[in-house]
């Protein structure tokens, strides 16, 4: 499915499909879009700390987010997803578990800035989390 972008560009989320990997920006294949943080550490206690972070243009997604943490810390971390600033989905980690509701089945609306945000609740131990979005474009 062709995306239309301005000044003929080739991929309108901003990247080539080329790279595999942590790109903490959309990136198209086809069709297809995916997104992936690569690990970040989520740093001081109470501070939403941006996983990942990336704009849709004239297109919709129809996709899942999953949001993983490397070990168990005994912490407790709050997920978040964000839509052009608003609080959409917020998800609670109790005592450093992966026990989240996955995968988190979502629609990205045209122009609209995705924002994933994890915050340690309980410590100001640093804790790693992964996040992974995968979809569909329609246009």
């Amino acid at each position: 499915m062709a995306l239309i972008g301005g000044g003929g560009a080739g991929n309108v989320a901003g990247g080539s499909g080329s790279s595999f990997g942590a790109s903490n920006s959309f990136q198209l294949i086809g069709d297809h879009i995916y997104g992936y943080n690569g690990g970040v550490n989520t740093g001081s206690q109470n501070v939403n700390v941006t996983m990942f972070q990336s704009d849709t243009v004239n297109y919709y997604v129809v996709g899942k987010v999953r949001f993983s943490i490397n070990g168990s810390s005994g912490d407790d971390i709050s997920l978040i997803i964000f839509f052009n600033d608003q609080k959409v989905y917020e998800e609670y980690a109790i005592s450093g578990t992966a026990d989240i509701e996955q995968p988190i089945d979502i629609i990205i609306p045209p122009y609209t800035t995705v924002k994933l945000t994890a915050a340690n609740r309980s410590a100001a131990t640093a804790v790693e989390v992964f996040t992974t979005i995968t979809g569909k474009v329609y246009g």
